[in-house]
């Protein structure tokens, strides 16, 4: 599981930090500039600050309604550790570590089959600010992996025929035994749209896992792993998110002051200051399946008070064609084979 660099992808560019006195580029300290951006916010009424953007049609940190913030995807970044597969991504200034373990235990099904295991978590101090976040994401990855990974290849049935020479009273379990894949998620900074940088996270790990060689041990009754012979991960489904946060603004008709109508914007890849800032109703998040390039829907998914208005086929069309070319930049992240020197 060689390491990955890739390049960003975001669509257009977005406004990037100042330069210093010297001359040098400060890009280096994107985090710092936004966070400095976001404690003014914060020291003024978000809401206010937010919508003074809005309302010309742009966004505090430079970007349009329809533009994601830059991405990028590193593949095995704990390679030389005991894990099976990891990834980091990073989202804008979200950053999500993600790692995958194979444990083995006793299957519940006949035939065997394996099992899928999701947590979430967030640095310390933080936990009770993001807990509401983290079930859903949990629930919904967990739901996502187990419907759309074979489970069958996790199965260890195979064990059985090194059983023949066992002398102890373990050998009738080990056509019973599966693996299990934990898929551990450490939020390493919290920025905003969890879910698409969690998402990102998690299939960028399975992409990068490889399955153990496992033998039974006729001797000790265990099945221990042995070097080499490892097998990559079938995904015949590879999620790609995009969320969108639901933006409406009042009508501006002043010579109807009963006029309750109002527009709806979708906004991509919300930042954490928009997000809190009161004037998102909901949020959609749109998966398609980038494994072809079909990219057809593998789940919507909504938050907040009330779901989108998703009965107006219009809005719909217009989320699952920006979902469609999002994911079309992500596929390239995901799948660039390692950079080479």
């Amino acid at each position: 599981m060689a390491t990955s660099n890739v390049a960003a992808a975001g669509g257009l560019p977005t406004t990037e930090a100042p330069n210093h006195k010297d001359g040098t580029s400060s890009s280096s300290e994107p985090s710092d500039w936004s966070q400095m951006m976001n404690q003014i916010a914060l020291t003024l009424d978000s809401k206010e600050y937010v919508e003074t953007f809005w309302k010309q049609q742009t966004r505090p940190d430079g970007r349009l309604f329809s533009q994601a913030r830059p991405t990028l995807m590193q593949k095995g970044p704990l390679h030389h550790t005991a894990v099976d597969g990891s990834a980091l991504v990073t989202l804008g200034d979200t950053r999500i570590l993600a790692s995958v373990t194979c444990g083995v235990g006793q299957s519940t099904t006949s035939p065997p089959r394996g099992d899928i295991a999701v947590t979430l978590s967030f640095p310390c101090g933080q936990e009770a600010t993001h807990n509401m976040a983290a079930a859903p994401l949990e629930a919904y990855l967990e739901r996502l992996w187990m419907e759309t990974i074979p489970l069958e290849q996790l199965s260890l049935s195979f064990l059985k025929d090194n059983t023949s020479t066992a002398t102890n009273n373990n050998t009738s379990n080990v056509a019973l035994l599966a693996m299990r894949l934990q898929i551990s998620l450490q939020v390493l900074h919290a920025a905003g749209n969890l879910w698409d940088a969690t998402i990102l996270a998690s299939v960028a790990a399975l992409v990068d896992t490889t399955l153990p060689n496992l033998h039974y041990n006729a001797t000790t009754g265990r099945v221990e792993r042995q070097s080499g012979g490892r097998r990559s991960l079938q995904l015949p489904i590879l999620p790609l998110p995009l969320t969108l946060g639901v933006y409406h603004v009042p009508s501006t008709n002043n010579n109807n002051r009963n006029d309750t109508t109002s527009t709806t914007h979708w906004m991509v890849d919300p930042t954490l200051l928009e997000e809190a800032s009161g004037h998102l109703a909901s949020a959609l998040t749109v998966v398609v399946n980038g494994a072809n390039d079909k990219f057809e829907i593998v789940s919507l998914e909504y938050s907040g008070a009330s779901p989108p208005a998703l009965s107006v086929e219009q809005h719909v069309l217009v989320a699952l064609h920006m979902a469609q070319a999002r994911a079309q930049e992500l596929r390239v992240l995901l799948l660039s084979e390692p950079e080479t020197s």
